[in-house]
């Protein structure tokens, strides 16, 4: 393994925060810990939001970066500045967080904006909102409503940008967005299940979970 003295800058961890959750998980998948690369004079720097691990690459305070996002601005502009230059994600660290989280991959193609090479990386291809199990089942059928009723608000964000930048798989099928990686809230599933005559889409999804 070679061995760098890195100062590497991701999202907290603290059991809440998705964007710094999944690069914890990319350092173990790959055989790297934070002491690992303490112990190379290197230092793992913590903010919480992504606008903020930005903003220590773009000052110099920090030169590799474990974030989310890749069809933002910000990113073009660390590559397009020569700030960054991507890396591809190793096939058994990939094999490994497919395994364990049912991350999915794809290839940023050479040519891609400013791009220069095939570049293999963790994949999130839909959101996913994470609640408590004692959510009241009436608040999650609501979110459930939202989600699917006003799905043209949120595919509006996205159905700009080309596919080897977005992180949304458009049009959203509801039988797909109840395909999630956990278990559906029990009011979610309800939802999803029933045949609703005020929804277009009757019933939402057949398969058990």
């Amino acid at each position: 393994m070679l061995k760098l003295e890195i100062r590497i800058v991701t999202s907290i961890n603290d059991g809440t925060n998705f964007t710094g959750y999944v690069p914890n998980e990319f350092l173990d998948a790959h055989g790297i810990s934070k002491d690992n690369i303490q112990s190379w004079s290197g230092e793992v720097l913590i903010r919480h939001r992504p606008e903020q691990c930005i903003a220590l690459i773009d000052s110099g305070e920090a030169d590799t970066l474990l974030q989310e996002a890749i069809m933002t601005p910000w990113w073009r502009g660390l590559v397009e500045s020569n700030k960054l230059l991507l890396l591809p994600t190793e096939a058994s660290a990939l094999n490994s967080l497919q395994k364990s989280l049912g991350l999915s991959t794809n290839n940023l193609t050479a040519g891609c904006g400013t791009i220069s090479r095939m570049t293999c990386r963790p994949w999130t291809s839909q959101i996913c909102d994470f609640v408590r199990d004692d959510l009241p089942k009436e608040v999650a059928s609501l979110l459930i409503w939202c989600l699917v009723e006003t799905m043209e608000l949120l595919e509006g964000q996205y159905n700009h940008l080309t596919s080897e930048r977005n992180s949304l798989t458009y049009s959203l099928d509801p039988k797909k967005m109840a395909q999630t990686t956990v278990t559906l809230h029990d009011g979610t599933y309800e939802d999803y299940s029933k045949s609703d005559s005020h929804t277009r889409y009757q019933p939402l999804v057949k398969a058990s979970f």
